[in-house]
């Protein structure tokens, strides 16, 4: 907030103060500590990693299938 990465704005005293900054940090490492309402986090990544895992699992659960009825024929 006081320097700005990249093209990120600078937030000076003269737009929040420092009791409004400390709000806002309280507020994101509140959020980073919240359970996910949605599912399985895996480390917060975010659903492409949700997504990869379900179709690793599916793909193998359907291939373990495949596999199980050639074996029965």
């Amino acid at each position: 907030m006081l320097s700005g990465p990249e093209n990120m704005p600078v937030f000076g005293d003269n737009q929040l103060t420092p009791e409004q900054k400390r709000s806002i940090i309280d507020y994101v490492q509140t959020l980073k500590e919240q359970a996910d309402p949605g599912g399985a986090g895996i480390g917060r990544t975010g659903p492409v990693s949700e997504g990869l895992v379900m179709w690793v699992v599916g793909i193998g659960a359907l291939l373990f299938g495949i596999f199980w009825m050639g074996t029965k024929a």
